[in-house]
């Protein structure tokens, strides 16, 4: 009698179906938790990019109050009355600076939320005398040499090669509009103006090293100007004065050294020196001034540099750049 053996496909084939469900399912439940922390993520990025906007928001507000505050202590600095009004020195209140401040909720606009943990605004900022440095604007014009001179001496005093002033000369001369023997001369095609002294990359000879080195001395001014003494920096005085080195401009300029000269001839009594000193080089008042300020808030940190220029009762930006 022959037997015929018989296979039982039947749960073989259930069991290899309830495999490929299981399966199945694990990959929908992986695909569709992909999905969803994908939408999650983006979720929390775009809060988050909402926060850091609505944050940049505030601190530009809290900065435009910061500079409309500045303004008011120029315009007030200035009505002072008798010869204070017409006299810009380093103990006035302008160039106090200011410390790390908590900023009271009103800058919100009421809402109170400087008191909440993680989202205080704090400001801090200083001012200084842009007269009180070199302004490299003079080359532009300078029939005599003196602020060519002068920008050598400085060049000199600061490691750096003199003879950058001559091109730096040239290279301004090609980016500003000038009279030439009573004929204007217009800028040339391509040669854009130069507003702060990391504009001086442009110029063949300087590089970051030579910027830094000089940085704290120069500015680059819409018009020419004359060194305020009552702020100027000593090696500043040094440069300007050719017959003064920066050891002795120490006694007479910097920080430490407390002055208040309200004409040109209190200075020039001060300073021993021989001869008057021309109010085209030298000043007791300024019109421009440079504010920094620094704002944090939330993750925002926001670094801003103004420069503002007060002529009569006006006090206006000619530019500011935020970092």
């Amino acid at each position: 009698m022959r037997v015929t053996g018989h296979r039982n496909t039947g749960n073989r084939n259930t069991g290899d179906q309830k495999g490929a469900a299981i399966i199945t399912v694990m990959l929908v439940v992986a695909l569709v938790t992909v999905v969803v922390t994908a939408l999650f993520w983006r979720s929390h990025i775009t809060v988050r990019s909402v926060e850091n906007r609505l944050a940049m928001s505030q601190a530009n507000w809290i900065q435009r109050v910061a500079i409309d505050w500045f303004r008011v202590m120029l315009m007030v600095d200035r009505r002072m009355p008798g010869v204070m009004g017409n006299v810009d020195h380093l103990a006035e209140p302008w160039a106090a600076g200011l410390q790390p401040t908590e900023v009271n909720e009103t800058v919100f606009a009421g809402a109170n939320i400087t008191s909440r943990e993680g989202r205080v605004a704090t400001l801090s900022g200083w001012a200084d005398d842009a007269q009180g440095r070199l302004n490299l604007t003079n080359l532009i014009d300078d029939p005599n040499g003196v602020w060519l001179d002068a920008f050598k001496r400085l060049l000199v005093q600061t490691g750096q090669s003199e003879s950058l002033a001559v091109a730096l000369r040239n290279r301004l001369r090609q980016s500003a509009t000038r009279t030439v023997d009573g004929k204007p001369v217009t800028a040339q095609a391509g040669y854009y103006p130069f507003l702060r002294s990391r504009d001086l990359l442009r110029v063949p000879g300087f590089d970051p090293s030579v910027i830094a080195a000089i940085d704290l001395y120069v500015v680059i001014l819409p018009i020419a100007t004359p060194v305020n003494l009552n702020t100027c920096k000593p090696e500043v005085l040094a440069a300007v004065l050719k017959d003064m080195d920066v050891g002795p401009a120490r006694n007479f300029a910097g920080p430490q050294v407390s002055r208040l000269y309200t004409t040109l001839a209190d200075a020039q009594r001060a300073l021993n020196y021989r001869d008057p000193l021309p109010p085209e080089v030298f000043s007791v008042n300024s019109s421009f001034f440079i504010v920094n300020g620094v704002i944090r808030y939330e993750r925002i940190e926001a670094l801003t540099q103004t420069l503002i220029q007060r002529q009569g009762n006006k006090v206006e930006v000619i530019w500011q750049y935020r970092s």
